[in-house]
């Protein structure tokens, strides 16, 4: 697969789960890792691609007074990681300017 990223991705310093907030709030996987405008996801069911989700990621501490970040993200590709898990990558298309912000941050305080 041709690497077709424009910024690096920071390792998330904590277990954030993502949530599909179409289909009940079910949780669809968990973030690897971040940039200011995709991210990686590891699920255990393999996630549709070329689909524009509705996202929320539930964050184990409050920015900017809020324990959430709600935003629309298309899934571009995926991969098996191992049997059970599997690898999607998402772009971030939609997304309020204090949603945005939330990101920026999170992406600051993550890890190299």
């Amino acid at each position: 697969m041709a690497e077709g990223r424009k910024e690096v991705r920071k390792k998330v310093g904590a277990l954030l789960v993502v949530f599909d907030l179409n289909n009940d709030d079910e949780a669809l996987g968990s973030l690897i890792n971040v940039s200011h405008h995709g991210f990686l996801l590891t699920s255990k069911e393999l996630v549709e691609v070329d689909r524009v989700w509705q996202l929320m990621i539930k964050l184990p501490y409050e920015i900017n007074h809020s324990d959430t970040i709600k935003f629309g993200a298309e899934s571009l590709w995926n991969d098996t990681a191992m049997p059970s898990q599997f690898w999607t990558g998402f772009q971030i298309v939609d997304i309020a300017q204090d949603e945005r912000n939330k990101i920026n941050q999170l992406v600051e305080e993550s890890p190299d």
